[in-house]
């Protein structure tokens, strides 16, 4: 009877500890925003408005040169674009990333994200291509 007692106690044991060890993990962190940050309008891209109102220096504009910057900013809960940091640029064109974050800071206001209808700050990543 103690061996049986024994041998159902171990069981038992090991079953919970195995439970605990294969245990699902789960976010604990309630998310920022409910929806994300976007750009006012469907018909006219933060892309397309980039496209238009990045001022190149001279030197870029004769030189041959192609890629991307990358940039992440925040849109604060009342529209504006504020800290751009660029995270990539295109060797040799240092120009373009001053470029591209006096662009962004010249933007219309985006609709800022929202957490439980009310708006927040947020962060946004974009990736501009450059062909030269």
């Amino acid at each position: 009877m103690k061996l049986l007692l024994t041998l159902t106690a171990w069981l038992i044991a090991f079953t919970l500890s195995a439970q605990e060890e294969n245990a699902l993990p789960y976010n604990t962190t309630e998310p920022k925003y409910d929806v994300g940050a976007y750009y006012p309008t469907k018909e006219y891209s933060p892309l397309a408005y980039l496209k238009e109102n990045i001022i190149l220096a001279e030197a870029d504009k004769n030189s041959t040169f192609s890629g991307n910057v990358s940039v992440k900013f925040t849109v604060t809960k009342r529209g504006k674009v504020k800290h751009v940091i660029a995270l990539n640029g295109i060797p040799g064109h240092p120009s373009l990333i001053k470029a591209v974050k006096k662009a962004l800071l010249s933007m219309p206001k985006w609709v800022p994200a929202t957490k439980k209808g009310k708006p927040v700050s947020s962060e946004v990543f974009l990736t501009i291509p450059f062909s030269n």
